[in-house]
């Protein structure tokens, strides 16, 4: 059975937007992003609206995580129905923070990927994304809160895929494209069934 389709489940800052450019495109395959169907509510920055910068500067690190969970359940019937209708127009690429293993439904033909990247590693990819060492008062504070949401989102993410047996990667693994070369395209054709066992980078406890 070939492949119909690829999601890409990972945190912010995980590396899902770049993979799914690379899986995208040698086989021509569009890329979608659940970004644009819904978010929670949005990075506080470069100009977060007053709101954002409230919630992620005044709510407390549980709240935050809590917020996250109840939208990822809330919007993964959303997602699904993007997803179907998607696919009536041929093969796509599904990348976002809303597709999470055990929770976003893997449609028969499609595999699921999900990107986990070491605590420190993200931490610096979000302050030099969001010029934290420049940033003072309540916008400090929201991309600080927007940071550690981030990392727990993105331990969860690893429990997630480890309990749904979704094959999780090291985004910063040099040898990711290695890897995951048997779901690149060749020639145009469609992509051939995803890695799973050994090709699997081992996941993080």
């Amino acid at each position: 059975m070939t492949c119909k389709a690829v999601l890409l489940a990972g945190a912010s800052h995980t590396g899902k937007s770049t993979l799914a450019t690379l899986l995208g495109r040698r086989p021509g395959w569009p890329v979608l992003s659940s970004d644009t169907m819904a978010c929670n509510p949005g990075r506080p920055w470069p100009d977060p609206r007053p709101h954002v910068v409230e919630c992620f500067a005044t709510l407390s690190a549980d709240s935050l995580e809590t917020l996250l969970r109840h939208h990822h359940e809330n919007v993964a019937p959303l997602v699904e129905m993007h997803l179907d209708r998607a696919l009536q127009a041929g093969p796509v690429v599904l990348e976002g923070s809303a597709i999470r293993p055990g929770l976003t439904a893997c449609p028969g033909g499609a595999v699921m990927i999900a990107l986990h990247l070491a605590p420190e590693a993200q931490a610096a990819r979000i302050a030099a994304g969001s010029e934290l060492a420049q940033l003072s008062g309540a916008r400090k504070a929201a991309v600080e809160g927007f940071l550690n949401r981030s990392l727990r989102d993105n331990a969860a993410v690893i429990r997630a895929a480890s309990k749904a047996g979704t094959a999780c990667f090291d985004a910063a693994d040099h040898a990711l494209s290695e890897k995951l070369r048997p779901l690149i395209a060749r020639n145009g054709r469609p992509f051939p069934p995803g890695p799973t066992g050994s090709d699997a980078a081992p996941v993080r406890p």
